[in-house]
């Protein structure tokens, strides 16, 4: 299992836990495992922190490549109807689209 943030402050914070592997990504939206690895994915309050397309569109091909067939994703993002300069908000159609 790995626990992914570009935050390395975050990762320290993170409890240490039995075969839990914590990769700072230091390059993102590279994310250094190898394709297919992935059979669940779980992201909580992270695409909207993502404000370019491009690069969130860079994300989703990351995850579509770390992930088999049959992962399960799990995703929850908190809606905010506003964009700040640090998260925009998103509806479930506007994902679909990217």
């Amino acid at each position: 299992m790995y626990g992914i943030d570009v935050t390395k402050k975050l990762l320290e914070l993170a409890p240490d836990m039995p075969k839990v592997d914590y990769i700072h990504l230091e390059n993102p939206p590279k994310i250094p495992l190898c394709d297919n690895i992935a059979d669940f994915v779980f992201i909580n309050s992270v695409l909207g922190g993502i404000v370019d397309d491009n690069i969130l569109k860079s994300t989703l091909k990351e995850l579509d490549r770390i992930s088999n067939d049959n992962a399960t994703f799990f995703i929850s993002e908190g809606f905010k109807e506003t964009a700040v300069y640090y998260w925009k908000g998103r509806q479930i159609s506007e994902y679909k689209k990217l």
